[in-house]
């Protein structure tokens, strides 16, 4: 299955959980670039991740994420909390977690979709997405850490 099947497929929820400080994504990479310029997000850009989440919410399904956060932000960060706001308004629950609050050991990205699939999501040191991985055995380790993260949660708007 690709990364888009499991999007248009999950039927309660899917959860991600975000650890990088910096992602090299290649989609972003002019956005980021205007943002930089501007401090705002170009119109155009995010549209197609949007559509994604308002899928989800015509089938009532809940799309959240947890971001673990470095303090004091970094420039790209402050990009990724614009992003959060278009996000947000397509119904995507969005929370952060400081890094230094945090007190167990993340080592990946991952997805998790109706609790059932999980994706381990590898990136380079420069933050560019490699691959996933579906994860068939200890499932029950990402499902704990998705639980801890969700009931240590802040509101991201906090950051707004």
């Amino acid at each position: 299955m690709n990364m888009l099947e499991y999007f248009n497929s999950f039927k309660k929820n899917a959860f991600r959980v975000e650890i990088l400080q910096s992602y090299n994504v290649d989609e972003e990479q002019e956005a980021y670039r205007y943002f930089l310029l501007n401090k705002k997000l170009p119109e155009w850009f995010w549209k197609d991740w949007c559509d994604i989440i308002k899928q989800a919410k015509t089938r009532w399904a809940k799309m959240q994420r947890v971001h673990l956060i470095n303090f004091p932000i970094n420039p790209y960060i402050s990009f990724e909390l614009e992003v959060y706001k278009n996000n947000i308004s397509a119904w995507e629950e969005i929370y952060y977690i400081p890094t230094n609050e945090c007190s167990i050991k993340i080592k990946s990205d991952f997805w998790i979709f109706d609790d059932n699939a999980v994706l381990e999501m590898y990136y380079d040191n420069n933050g560019k997405f490699l691959d996933f991985k579906k994860i068939e055995n200890d499932k029950n380790t990402y499902i704990q850490t998705k639980n801890y993260l969700l009931e240590n949660k802040r509101k991201i708007k906090e950051l707004f």
